[in-house]
Formats: structure tokens, C-alpha cells, sequence
């Protein structure tokens, strides 16, 4: 009975650090996304336990002993249980092995007769004191290693991590892909002029933008045939940073309508970029117009962002990379974000939690009352008609075509597929704002189609599709933008021989 004596007199310390390092450990290995990290953290365990025993030998206080063994029983816990890339053999062996380790480093003085504690009693308090010396160690360690900036995880890691079958399904998505992801994703990667936003030019074998378009592959070879130059304008959907070259639905268009033409050679140009509204396409194109670089065909694809800054946001007229920044520095400058984040750690644990057990997001005030709801989504279904018109008068000048689509997300596939109605719970609030907005968007196309423009509704293309294809509550895979590329070829050669 003396072992069960033992643990029982000190469990009320063991508990108390066991819970801590649990969180400390769930939140550690949410960013062990790379070799060094997942080392460390299946490491700590062991290192804890073996601390543990020699304590034991150089007979620290008990409460030192008991708090090493504690956590680090715990850390071989969630090592197994938390570390992902662990073999599901080798999670109960290696904890098996801790708990041994501390199993013996906490039984053996009462195993050999010994008394507990060779020293006088302490006060609770020296003795609080003592068993709180192990996870300030860890923790100070911890965030050490929260501050080296070889630690971070990369955009790419960060997506590995997600587990997403829209992504992990696919043949394409291996380290290479991961690598050529992290040169493309790079915050340095976008800039702005006026209104408009331009990616950067990148050099890479799988993802790259030259004189800041996304490379649209497979052109065709040069030849006496004429030349069909046809523009995609849109956001990031267009410009497609969630797959290679060869499979942004651009490059996928490319190819089919080179497949069908006869006679004549198509060049698709891919004008997308990140977060980009109608009013910002029918900007960009008035802007390549005036450089003397004149389309024969132009498409646009947009919907989401114009639901996104108009309703979500609340500003038709606004520029959603200017509202996001607006919105992120009053949040800094909130003095419990200041307080939270002055330990890099503490807000990785924040981060951790908040993804893992997201609290309900408030809806945004303008979309709780029914009538200015629906304000802000007749606004912005007439900054949508305006901006149309302004692209359709751009062509008009120079000759061109206009094809315009109204594109599909996570909010429009009916019904969702498996993976897809998993997303579903994290985006309630841009649920809200599709439920609002994309009515008074449809009722906007069929008032620019009575008018003259060659527009459609292309918001369910993917209902049909079983796979999994969203990867968020807007971008897609591969399959997606083959099927939308197939949509779009057969009008765009129709364009073109007009």
C-alpha cells in the first residue's frame, strides 16, 4: 500500500501541473508542422522522464520529482496522441515507455522502504512553490522555441496540417508542391496601385507569375494561324494559388480551346489576384486597355467578393484588403490582444484553441436587422451592375467580347457534398451574407442580361460533382476548375467567331 500512498499524497500536485501541460502540449504540436518541431516535441517526453529518475538519484524535493514525473507523463500522452505523423504502433509503445520511466522515478523511494521526503516538512506554500519549478522550465523553454524563426511553420506546412481531402486527395499535392506553395503564398507576394493589387513576379518549376500574371500553361506553339487573345479577370479564385500552373482553371481553358480550335491559336492571360470585386476587374481592365494590350474575348468570373465587401462588410464602394487591414490594426491596438500576444507561446496556445473550439462569431450588426440587410444587398447588386457595365463599355471601345459568370461557392453546391458540409459550420456568418446577397446578385444578372450583356449564372456548375473540391468557403481544386473551364470553352469560341 505504500506506492498508492505515495501517489495519492501528492496527486493533488500532478493534477494540477498535468492539466497545463496538456494544453501546452496540444498547442506545441498544432505548429509542429516541420522536422525540427515534430523532433522537439517527441523528445520532451523522454527527456522529462529521464529528468525525472535522475532528480530522483540526486534527491531533489519531492515536490520537484513529482512535478517533473507529472509532466512529463502527460507529454508522452499527448506526444502520442497528438503528434500526427506518429505511427498508430509506435504511440503506445514510446508512451509506455515514458510512463515507466516515471513510474519508477515516482514509486522507487517507496518501493525501498525509504520515507518519502528525507527533509523536514515544508509549508504549502514553499511546497506549491517547488512543484510549479518543472513547468516554469517547460514553459520558458517553450517559448524560446515560440520565438526562433526557423520554428515558424510555413504557409505550406499550415496547409499539409489541415488535412483537407480537397487538397490531400490529389496526386499533385506532394512536397514539391508544398515548396513552390511557400514561394507563391509569401505576404511580399502582392502590392498595390491605387485600388488595383498585382502579384509579384516568381520564378518556379510549378507556380509562378510573369509581368504579374499567374502563367497560364500548355500555349500554343507560334505558327502563321491567327491569334485569339482572351482575358480571365478575377479574384483568387482566378488567380488560383491552391494548385499548380497547369491546373488553374486558365490553363485549363487554355488547353481545351487550343483542343477545339481549328485555324487559329488561343492565348488565355490570367488577370486574377487576390480579393479582387467587380469594380476592381472593370478597373484592371480599363487598365491593361490604356497599356495597348486590346483582348478578343474577356471573362470575367466574380460574385464572391462583391458579397464579401458589400455584405459581409457592409461597403459596396469598399476595397476588402484595405477593410482587412483597417479591421486587424483596431484589433491590435486592443489592449487584451497587446497583453495576449506579449508571450509568443500564449497566443499560439489562443490560436490553437480558437480553431479547435471556435467560439460563435457575432453576426455583423448590419445584417441583424432584416431591412438594412437587405440595404446592403441592393447596394452592392448595384455597384455589381455598375461595374459590368463600366467592363462592358471597355470592350465595346476596342471590339472586344464580354463574358461574365457568376461564379459558384461553398454556400451555392446543392447539395454539399461530405467534406463540404464539414466546412459548413465554420463560416455561418458568410453563410448569412451569400443567403442575402446572391438573390439580389441573380436578380442583377438578369437585369444586365435584358440589357444586352452576355452574362450567367454559373453559381451551382459544381452540383454534380461527388469529390471533394472546396477547400475553403471559396476556393477550389483541380477538378472544380476543369469543370469550370469546360463551362466556359464553348462560349468563349463562340465569342471568338463572332
Amino acid at each position: 500500500m505504500r506506492p498508492l500512498a505515495a501517489l495519492a499524497s501528492h496527486g493533488d500536485r500532478a493534477s494540477a501541473l498535468a492539466i497545463p501541460s496538456l494544453l501546452v502540449l496540444a498547442a506545441l504540436n498544432e505548429h509542429a508542422h516541420n522536422g525540427v518541431e515534430q523532433g522537439l516535441l517527441r523528445l520532451a517526453p523522454l527527456v522529462l522522464a529521464v529528468a525525472a529518475r535522475s532528480f530522483r538519484r540526486r534527491r531533489a524535493p519531492l515536490e520537484v520529482r513529482q512535478g517533473v514525473a507529472a509532466t512529463a507523463g502527460v507529454a508522452a500522452t499527448a506526444s502520442g496522441c497528438l503528434t500526427y505523423p506518429t505511427p498508430i504502433w509506435l504511440a503506445p509503445a514510446y508512451g509506455a515507455l515514458c510512463a515507466l520511466l516515471v513510474a519508477h522515478a515516482i514509486l522507487a523511494p517507496a518501493l525501498a522502504g525509504r520515507p518519502a521526503s528525507e527533509r523536514p516538512p515544508r509549508s504549502p506554500a514553499r511546497k506549491a512553490l517547488m512543484g510549479l519549478v518543472p513547468m516554469t522550465i517547460v514553459l520558458a523553454t517553450l517559448e524560446v522555441l515560440a520565438r526562433i524563426p526557423a520554428l515558424e511553420a510555413t504557409p505550406g506546412e499550415q496547409l499539409r496540417a489541415t488535412g483537407c481531402r480537397a487538397f490531400t486527395s490529389r496526386p499533385w499535392f506532394d512536397d514539391r508542391f508544398l515548396a513552390s506553395y511557400d514561394k507563391l503564398a509569401a505576404k511580399t507576394n502582392w502590392y498595390m496601385e491605387g485600388d488595383l493589387i498585382f502579384p509579384r513576379d516568381v520564378a518556379d518549376p510549378l507556380m509562378s507569375v510573369v509581368h504579374g500574371r499567374r502563367f497560364t500553361t500548355d500555349a500554343p506553339p507560334p505558327s502563321s494561324a491567327p491569334t485569339v487573345k482572351v482575358f480571365v479577370i478575377g479574384g483568387s479564385t482566378t488567380f488560383c494559388i491552391e494548385v499548380p500552373d497547369r491546373l488553374t482553371w486558365a490553363s485549363c481553358l487554355q488547353r481545351r480551346l487550343n483542343a477545339a480550335a481549328s485555324g487559329r491559336r488561343f492565348e488565355v492571360a490570367n488577370l486574377g489576384t487576390t480579393a479582387a470585386n467587380s469594380r476592381q476587374e472593370a478597373d484592371r481592365l480599363d487598365w491593361e486597355l490604356a497599356r495597348g494590350d486590346v483582348p478578343r474575348v474577356v471573362v470575367l468570373l466574380d460574385g464572391v467578393n462583391d458579397v464579401v465587401q458589400g455584405v459581409y462588410y457592409g461597403d459596396a464602394d469598399g476595397v476588402i484588403v484595405r477593410e482587412e487591414k483597417r479591421r486587424r490594426e483596431e484589433l491590435e491596438a486592443r489592449l487584451s490582444y497587446k497583453l495576449l500576444h506579449a508571450s509568443r507561446f500564449v497566443a499560439r496556445c489562443a490560436a490553437f484553441l480558437r480553431r479547435e473550439y471556435p467560439a460563435p462569431e457575432a453576426l455583423p450588426e448590419h445584417l441583424r436587422d432584416e431591412e438594412r440587410a437587405r440595404a446592403v444587398a441592393r447596394e452592392a447588386a448595384a455597384r455589381y451592375t455598375a461595374s459590368i457595365l463600366q467592363a462592358q463599355a471597355a470592350c465595346d471601345r476596342v471590339g472586344a467580347r464580354l463574358l461574365v459568370f457568376l461564379q459558384p461557392w461553398l454556400f451555392t453546391k446543392n447539395p454539399p457534398g461530405e467534406e463540404e458540409a464539414r466546412l459548413l459550420p465554420t463560416y455561418t456568418n458568410l453563410a448569412a451574407s451569400c443567403r442575402c446577397g446572391y438573390p439580389a446578385l441573380r436578380a442583377a444578372v438578369s437585369e444586365l442580361r435584358a440589357r444586352g450583356v452576355a452574362i450567367q449564372d454559373a453559381s451551382g456548375v459544381f452540383d454534380d460533382i461527388a469529390a471533394p473540391i472546396f477547400i475553403d468557403f471559396c476556393h477550389v481544386n483541380d477538378i472544380a476548375n476543369e469543370r469550370l473551364a469546360e463551362r466556359v470553352a464553348p462560349l468563349v469560341l463562340e465569342a471568338a467567331a463572332r
